[in-house]
């Protein structure tokens, strides 16, 4: 069984302190980090126990929803959505010029020179690698020429 980090005690002052601070409003992974190191625990075991917190009606108040399948993570807020960041639904930007007015002239232009030569990059491989199959049965056809005289030439 693993040691207990902290006392009951000290588990019930933590919480007090938790609750009293984050109460305050104060940020919430300032107030870890500063319990954690007067308690000399992680700041995830202090987490853990503000996730055992109890609200006003006594439970916990960052527990997890009940639902008929069992248990749920809670719902999330929604993310705001600005004119450039909108999506379709396959995660892509649906509004190419929104995406082009965030680049200078001269960055497109670099872009699409680049493009070009990439292009070419490709069929310049594509090239090197046929090449290189006609030189490998071009070797073997050498090779086995060469077996053939050394053949006729020792009888």
């Amino acid at each position: 069984m693993a040691k207990p980090k902290l006392s009951t005690e000290e588990k019930a002052a933590l919480r007090e302190q938790l609750q009293k601070r984050l109460k305050a409003g104060e940020q919430q992974s300032k107030v870890l980090e500063d319990l954690g190191s007067k308690f000399k625990v992680s700041p995830e075991t202090v987490r853990y126990y503000s996730k055992q917190l109890a609200g006003p009606d006594g439970k916990p108040t960052r527990g997890k929803a009940e639902t008929k399948t069992g248990v749920k993570k809670a719902a999330r807020r929604p993310k705001r959505r600005t004119a450039a960041s909108k999506k379709n639904g396959r995660g892509q930007v649906s509004s190419l010029q929104a995406v082009i007015s965030n680049y200078e002239p001269r960055e497109l232009e670099r872009a699409l020179k680049a493009s070009k030569l990439f292009k070419e990059l490709q069929t310049q491989r594509e090239r090197t690698r046929s090449l290189q199959i006609e030189l490998r049965g071009s070797k073997r056809a050498a090779a086995k020429l060469e077996r053939q005289i050394k053949r006729l030439v020792r009888t």
